[in-house]
């Protein structure tokens, strides 16, 4: 089927002559498919990202390698196209012996005499062997065959059986099993008891006789080892990403590209990076409570601290305790009290309220973590409103998974994870920030911004309700769902009746606590999880879903709806031409910084922010599409509400509604029962795609009653990554 693609669909796009169709979009894949022809021929390439080995580096205890390539996009700007470049991270399968793979695979979880073990077919784990093969699915390895030969074939599943125990039928032969087969052609197994694989077509290979070859793309679930690795590769300053992005223009070769020529396209190289304008927003001033020595602040460069500061609204810790799950030799009573003293001081410098200063401290097995808690419920002849939980230090990801499905989903009771490390012998500022968690954990609010920055939802003849979604996706392999939050497929399944419940909640708590009988005029959605190709999709189906919500929650007049959408996996990087547009420690962007010409769409209202002062790396900006207010108006409410985040005294990348939603969607984990079947359902398995959502969705467990209006979900970043 061919189809002729006019450039004057794009020549009336980029002048604003037409809106967005698949005419336009069509076009724009076309061109893209152009640029990549011939770096696609050259290097390892995923859609639109190349990658090659020229810079590269491992990736903690798994058998995985970081690999550094280059991004590129064609982007329709206002009067004509540009290409996006940035650098890209591609995670790669580690070439070598299969079993040498295999065996680091289980050492990233278990010791390395036991991973040896788990490759015997007489004692791997059921569930271990398919997450093996989960793993290792579809990867090219070469086989030495019994003659001698090289060849290439794809790894289907593993089998049950060892080399020893595998039977078969060899073309022209009598049964034999794998082992013998080889030793009869001299190529003798020397691991016969441990797992083999099996190719599409069946034929069964030991693992010793395959090796992999490089520059495979894996898209594995990481450890928290190999994720600390991947970030600390790919996290670069801006002078360094800047001069990585110019040594990519050599790699993309446009210039050599016969398929670039050939199109007659013409790409001007010698002026990158492009000039911009750009313009800086002035921060918010943000409200202290009463006590505060000083108010009102108003933030520099995305930050502020607690000296001297009370809550907006300090929550008392009442009944409290500390569960800790580590030995008393790894971590001593002393330890214990001294954490206690400096949890303490830190809640009653900001104002909170802590009536009872020697709280119980238990030590626990981390085994049965349920039944610890309400023996340690008994032991205290009270229900707590509080658990600090001091967790050992590394990767105990199930740990925290089993503190939480506990807490927030079948006690109902607030949870504060430290880590040993981090806790012990701590300074204030770590314990203040620990203070920022519990607080909003136990329903406090920490700081708000002053009324004369933030109008559009201070002003009390126009009472405006903010809401954030965010939809995470499963990892590639997976079977689990989609989870959604709406703070809150691409789509939100239960918008309508998500966006209900929040709604009437809300009018509940105006009406009963704060005596107010106005009817929210106004609704701002901040929508992320939305590649930029569906932008018009979410749009049209989920408005009017929101629309329907307002109506069934007795929202009569309905409000106005802004809908705006949030984007953060965008390769747009900005970088300062003179040093007063840089902040001076990490050359980064100004937090305030608003690109809204030049690199923006042509037809619709969308535009570039940085919300915060990047510390590591560079800093990406959030990209906004808004249909609703005017552009300094929306612009001005984004940027006030990445500083009203309640776990930090920093301004953050994206609006808080947002950032709440997404942390929201990636605890989906502790909403199910560590003992249970679905967190440990993984590809490979018998249950089809279907059978094995439907059993997801019987086993959720929703938020504790008395959990489900605090911010439950107020984590430190390291526990975020564990969980």
């Amino acid at each position: 089927m061919e189809k002729v693609l006019r450039a004057a669909v794009l020549r009336r796009y980029t002048t604003g002559q037409q809106s967005w169709d698949e005419n336009v979009s069509t076009a724009l894949t076309a061109l893209n498919i152009v640029l990549r022809m011939e770096p696609s021929l050259k290097h390892t390439f995923r859609v639109r990202s190349f990658y090659n080995d020229k810079i590269k580096a491992p990736l903690g205890n798994m058998p995985l390698e970081a690999w550094q390539g280059y991004f590129q996009s064609v982007r329709p700007v206002l009067n004509g196209l540009i290409v996006n470049i940035d650098i890209s991270t591609g995670v790669m399968f580690k070439p070598g012996n299969l079993v040498e793979t295999c065996v680091e695979f289980f050492s990233g979880y278990r010791r390395r005499e036991e991973a040896n073990k788990w490759l015997k077919a007489q004692s791997i784990p059921v569930m271990q062997r398919r997450r093996l093969q989960t793993f290792l699915f579809g990867v090219k390895v070469e086989a030495q065959t019994v003659a001698g030969k090289k060849k290439m074939v794809t790894i289907h599943k593993l089998t049950e059986r060892d080399a020893a125990s595998t039977m078969f039928t060899p073309t022209g032969g009598s049964q034999t099993s794998v082992a013998q087969y080889c030793a009869q052609a001299n190529q003798q197994v020397q691991l016969p008891n441990i797992i083999c694989i099996q190719t599409p077509k069946g034929a069964v290979i030991p693992l010793e006789r395959c090796y992999i070859v490089p520059g495979q793309l894996s898209r594995a679930e990481l450890t928290p080892d190999a994720t600390r690795a991947m970030v600390e590769f790919a996290t670069k300053k801006p002078d360094q990403r800047l001069s990585a992005i110019k040594t990519g223009i050599q790699v993309l070769a446009y210039g050599q590209s016969r398929y670039v020529r050939d199109f007659g396209l013409d790409i001007k190289t010698g002026s990158l990076p492009m000039d911009n304008p750009a313009r800086v927003i002035n921060p918010p001033d943000l409200r202290y409570g009463q006590g505060s020595k000083q108010a009102t602040i108003r933030p520099k460069d995305g930050a502020w601290n607690l000296v001297d500061k009370k809550f907006t609204k300090p929550m008392p810790l009442g009944t409290w305790m500390v569960v800790i799950f580590l030995p008393p030799n790894r971590f001593s009573s002393n330890e214990a009290k001294e954490t206690i003293i400096g949890l303490i001081k830190a809640c009653e410098t900001v104002g909170m309220q802590v009536p009872e200063k020697q709280p119980l401290f238990v030590y626990k097995n981390p085994q049965d973590i349920v039944d610890k808690l309400r023996s340690t419920e008994s032991e205290r002849k009270t229900i707590p409103t509080f658990i600090v939980c001091i967790l050992p230090d590394g990767s105990n990801a199930d740990l925290y998974t089993a503190v939480k499905h506990c807490g927030d989903i079948k006690r109902g009771v607030a949870t504060q994870c430290l880590r040993v490390g981090k806790c012990r012998g701590a300074k204030a500022q770590y314990w203040a920030n620990v203070a920022l968690k519990i607080n909003a954990k136990l329903g406090g609010v920490n700081v708000i911004p002053d009324p004369s920055s933030a109008p559009i939802i201070s002003d009390p003849k126009q009472p405006t309700i903010v809401m954030g979604a965010d939809v995470m996706h499963p990892a590639p392999g997976s079977q689990t769902p989609s989870y959604a939050a709406v703070g809150g497929s691409e789509m939100i399944k239960d918008l309508r009746t998500m966006a209900k419940d929040l709604l009437m909640a809300y009018m509940v708590y105006r009406r009963d606590v704060e005596n107010i009988k106005t009817l929210p005029k106004r609704l701002i959605f901040f929508r992320d999880g939305v590649s930029e190709g569906e932008f018009q999709r979410v749009l049209d189906q989920e408005l009017p879903l929101l629309q329907d919500a307002c109506k069934d929650a007795g929202m009569n007049p309905p409000p106005k709806i802004t809908f705006v959408i949030v984007g953060k996996r965008h390769h747009m990087r900005g970088f300062g031409k003179n040093d007063k547009d840089k902040d001076f420690r990490s050359g980064n962007l100004l937090p305030g910084t608003v690109v809204d010409q030049g690199v923006t769409n042509p037809v619709e209202f969308d535009f570039y922010l940085y919300g915060h002062g990047g510390i590591l790396g560079t800093s990406k900006p959030m990209h906004c599409n808004d249909f609703g207010f005017s552009a300094d108006a929306i612009q001005a409410l984004a940027y006030t509400l990445c500083y009203t985040y309640a776990r930090t005294t920093r301004s953050v990348s994206i609006p808080t509604p947002v950032y709440y939603a997404h942390i929201v969607c990636s605890r989906a984990k502790t909403h199910y029962d560590p003992q249970g079947t679905a967190s440990s359902v993984v590809s490979g398995g018998t249950q089809t795609r279907e059978e094995t959502l439907d059993s997801h969705r019987g086993q959720y467990r929703p938020v504790h009653e008395a959990q489900a209006k605090r911010m439950y979900f107020m984590v430190s970043n390291d526990l975020l990554r564990m969980s």
